[in-house]
């Protein structure tokens, strides 16, 4: 399906069902300080498995954020700068975090539609190509917060909805997991290789 057969087969816009505000945008360098009482969500942030990880951001003192810029448990986060124009859930927030701007927060307002849903299909490629056509900047893509709040949504009923959801998740943890288990073999085989070609002791090296 093509960006604009997509567009033409929808009249529910990401606009209608939810509220969309930038993140805080900083003039210059932005200010951290490690005792601050709020979290910094920046782009690093955002995980491989499209999650905020809230825990592990940076601090900072109160640079005179609006309410727009906070974050909420289920808040969708989106990547409005870059090559990767997805979305993050925010699926437990426990302390005071605000957005920075290239971040779009997206909060759902309408009963009917899941937020993690949304998420999920924002991420969807009939939604990446959508955005992808209406994206601005020739070395650095930019996807306008006007432009995102045009994206058609498909809304099926809650619980095809959830099962959606239920079955992303899953997906995402068999991700996780293979990258493991990469990881875990690529880490055995350069010790079997470190043993037997060059003659390193690896048990010792790791206090085994």
């Amino acid at each position: 399906m093509t960006a604009t057969s997509f567009s033409e087969n929808k009249n529910i816009l990401l606009r209608d069902i939810a509220d969309l505000s930038l993140g805080y945008s900083y003039r210059g360098r932005i200010d951290t300080c490690p005792d601050g009482p709020i979290r910094l969500i920046q782009m690093r942030d955002l995980t491989d498995d499209q999650l905020v990880d809230v825990d592990n951001s940076a601090r900072s003192l109160d640079q005179g954020f609006a309410p727009l810029h906070y974050l909420k448990t289920n808040d969708v986060i989106f990547r409005a700068r870059g090559t990767n124009n997805t979305a993050a859930f925010a699926s437990a927030v426990t302390e005071s975090a605000a957005l920075v701007s290239p971040l779009i927060r997206i909060r759902v307002k309408d009963d009917s539609v899941l937020s993690r849903y949304v998420q999920w299909f924002i991420n969807h490629p009939a939604a990446q190509a959508f955005l992808g056509s209406g994206s601005q900047g020739s070395l650095v893509r930019m996807v306008s917060i006007e432009h995102l709040g045009k994206l058609p949504i498909v809304v099926p009923p809650l619980e095809e909805q959830k099962r959606i959801t239920e079955l992303a998740d899953l997906s995402v943890r068999e991700a996780t997991i293979l990258r493991r288990l990469a990881n875990l073999k690529e880490t055995y085989c350069r010790l079997l290789i470190s043993e037997n070609l060059l003659g390193i002791d690896t048990r010792s090296a790791y206090g085994n």
